[in-house]
């Protein structure tokens, strides 16, 4: 019976990589490992963040941890508009604004982690990565953030199991009343999450993915890893110290229109490429212009992207 439930999970598994290999709304931000490794930090360094954010946090670790992967429970996330994306800003206020319990305000507190860290994710990290796959034909949004999870450290994992078995009845019941509907009910997007929580939590699948994305040509080399890594933990901890000020609150979380223009950008350095008018090695400069101007402008309105003139 197990053997069988396990190879029906890693079916399963391998046709939702499939899907987001291929389809790119079917996106996570950075996945729940590096969310859920960002929450750990946090705790190990409470001390550095705001006091009064820090009380609510150490009550009630699990529900702040809960909180750090809940904005992405929902399904079909883009078909709740703009204004009620649940990666937004004001969204997330709202539901702080109606917390009641220490709990719930722990949660929603791990909510804000979430969309902090997805400034860095979703205005620079995964449009670099699109940008920079301009010569490959599959890779996605979430392909880039699933690869990044499997360099998160194995103790990430175990924190799963309380995700998926901790009871959050109160932090469920604020998020099903304040979040839009999408495509699925929110208890049914919750069941599919955890499901694909546990999924990720199989030592052995991570193992056997690691394997196939060593011999794949697209890797995150170590260095890179660690920038955005520190990045990321650089904005949550400015965040978390003061929330009122924070650089991240000028980045939308949902990086929709960053997302739209490094696609139009990859397209653009395919045609080039296509109409002879630039070398290889010119649209892997054009690339590394790119990704200084999305580190420059993280946190600014708008993005100057370079041109075919800078690189010719």
């Amino acid at each position: 019976m197990t053997c069988g439930y396990n190879a029906l999970m890693i079916f399963v598994y391998l046709l939702f990589v499939v899907a987001v290999l291929l389809i790119p709304d079917t996106a996570f931000a950075w996945g729940p490992g590096m969310h859920l490794e960002t929450s750990l930090v946090v705790l190990e360094r409470i001390r550095e963040i705001a006091p009064s954010i820090a009380a609510i946090i150490a009550e009630h670790p699990r529900h702040f941890i809960y909180g750090t992967v809940s904005p992405d429970i929902l399904v079909g996330k883009r078909y709740a508009g703009y204004h009620w994306h649940c990666h937004n800003w004001n969204v997330a206020k709202v539901l702080l604004d109606t917390a009641k319990t220490t709990a719930e305000k722990a949660g929603v507190y791990g909510y804000l982690t979430h969309l902090a860290a997805d400034t860095v994710a979703h205005n620079y990290y995964v449009p670099y990565k699109t940008v920079r796959g301009y010569s490959a034909k599959m890779l996605s949004h979430t392909y880039w953030e699933l690869r990044y999870d499997l360099n998160v450290d194995n103790r990430v994992w175990k924190e799963i199991t309380h995700i998926t078995k901790g009871d959050y009845v109160d932090f469920d019941a604020l998020m099903e009343k304040t979040l839009r509907k999408t495509i699925l009910s929110f208890r049914t997007s919750r069941f599919i999450f955890k499901g694909l929580l546990k999924l990720e939590q199989l030592k052995h699948l991570r193992q056997t993915l690691q394997v196939f994305a060593k011999k794949s040509q697209w890797k995150i080399a170590p260095e890179r890893y660690s920038h955005f890594y520190d990045l990321t933990i650089n904005t949550v901890m400015n965040f978390l110290q003061d929330p009122q000020r924070a650089h991240c609150l000028a980045a939308d979380p949902s990086g929709m229109a960053r997302l739209s223009e490094s696609l139009q950008l990859r397209n653009r350095i395919r045609e080039n490429l296509r109409r002879k008018v630039i070398t290889r090695a010119q649209a892997d400069k054009w690339v590394e212009l790119s990704a200084k101007q999305l580190e420059e402008s993280l946190f600014l309105p708008v993005i100057w992207w370079p041109d075919v003139y800078d690189v010719v």
